[in-house]
């Protein structure tokens, strides 16, 4: 147990590592919590358990699936009413038993995940994502958010949802100023309760030997370079047809083969189980549609997180339409242009370099935007012609937020810190 009196720590809200999304957040998290509070466990509630596990057997981590921690009491009514007649409780959450082993007074849960709590995802995944930390209240957990950003909310009835458990909450780390701003002034959430910190990926290390994985795929590292992270389902969030997304990223891979005379290396940032979430498939479309030009290369391995931050880091620019692949750019200083689908994809960039330059350099494109490719094209030629600046406003703004990220577990420990010192008074 922790001097804290935590004996474990879980994490949640998130899907699983074969997103290197979640890996961004998730690896720096059990680091600094690790170091933070040893002697505490770490746990990580994923949708992956068996492939987290091995991704993650340099550290001191136990993964364990999600869906084992809550059920709904009205799946309890039902399989009463089938059985025996019986009538159940109402439909709300309840503890399974391994959740019951996990939660209590002693255990510290930490939600991740980014954007879970917004109407983006629609109202049954904020309920879902909600229920989850409503349980772990209700069975006495210290409950923190981590990383966040908050909202919009399409509704009262969608904000609700979040300010039920967020009032609970002991202390909620957003990651970028406009969330702040949103989850006091529209949300109404306590002000001394929501403090600003960073995106955990800023603490994400690079793996591996960049040179030697960007040579492996044919890539000359010592030439220009452009990354391209493509999502095989943006057009889910912003209605995109696929065939004008494919038509895109096809004119945008020519663009800085012809116009820059640079290598393309594809990162397909996103490679799970479901349906439509696997990037190496719209990768591959890419490579159909150039005809395998040997100067296009896709880096398809199953790489960390950190490892594809390295070969990223070696880029001239980034375009990524995964946001924790702009990450990987931006927080290696690499010019990157953001292809968003929600909020977030301008809130991250603008919270780094301020609106004026993010706006001035065009470095954040809307999905919808990409209907036409000619404005993808045109944001990457004005990058590339101002790269050298680009670099040095990321130069210039990195270590104040690599120093909110770091902050951003402190406040988390505070928190307890706070609840210890009560207790003893």
């Amino acid at each position: 147990m922790s001097t804290l009196g935590i004996e474990r720590v879980v994490l949640t809200g998130l899907t699983g590592l074969r997103n290197r999304g979640v890996e961004a957040l998730v690896r720096p998290t059990i680091l600094a919590m690790s170091a933070r509070l040893p002697g505490a466990s770490v746990i990580l509630a994923t949708t992956t358990p068996d492939y987290d596990r091995r991704r993650l057997a340099d550290l001191q981590v136990v993964c364990v699936r999600s869906a084992s921690l809550v059920a709904s009491r009205a799946g309890l009514a039902r399989r009463m009413v089938r059985r025996f007649g019986l009538r159940g409780g109402p439909a709300e959450p309840c503890a399974t038993q391994t959740g019951r082993e996990l939660f209590g007074p002693t255990t510290l849960v930490i939600a991740l995940g980014g954007d879970l709590f917004t109407s983006d995802h629609g109202i049954a995944s904020l309920r879902q994502q909600a229920a989850l930390l409503q349980v772990a209240l209700d069975t006495g957990s210290q409950v923190c958010l981590l990383g966040q950003s908050i909202g919009p909310f399409a509704s009262q009835a969608h904000m609700e949802v979040f300010r039920n458990v967020a009032t609970r909450c002991r202390r909620i780390v957003v990651r970028e100023e406009r969330s702040l701003t949103y989850a006091v002034r529209d949300v109404g959430l306590p002000s001394e309760n929501v403090v600003r910190g960073a995106d955990p990926s800023y603490l994400l290390e690079p793996q591996g030997d960049a040179e030697a994985m960007l040579r492996y795929y044919g890539i000359d590292p010592d030439a220009p370079i452009v990354g391209v992270a493509p999502s095989q389902n943006l057009g889910y969030w912003t209605g995109l047809a696929y065939e004008d997304h494919l038509r895109a990223l096809v004119a945008a891979t020519e663009e800085a083969l012809v116009a820059f005379g640079a290598q393309v290396l594809l990162v397909p940032h996103v490679q799970d189980v479901y349906e439509n979430t696997d990037d190496r498939e719209i990768a591959t479309n890419i490579l159909r549609s150039r005809r395998y030009d040997r100067r296009l290369r896709c880096a398809s391995g199953d790489h960390t997180a950190g490892e594809y931050k390295a070969m990223l880091s070696r880029c001239e620019l980034v375009v990524a339409e995964r946001m924790h692949a702009a990450m990987a750019g931006l927080s290696s200083a690499r010019p990157t242009i953001t292809v968003r689908y929600s909020a977030k994809g301008a809130d991250l960039p603008v919270d780094l370099l301020g609106r004026e330059m993010v706006a001035g350099h065009d470095l954040v494109v809307s999905g919808e935007e990409l209907a036409d490719a000619r404005r993808l094209t045109a944001a990457m030629r004005h990058a590339w012609a101002h790269r050298v600046a680009i670099c040095d406003g990321l130069s210039s703004a990195l270590p104040q937020a690599v120093l909110r990220a770091e902050r951003s577990y402190d406040m988390v420990v505070d928190s307890l810190r706070a609840v210890t010192l009560r207790g003893t008074t």
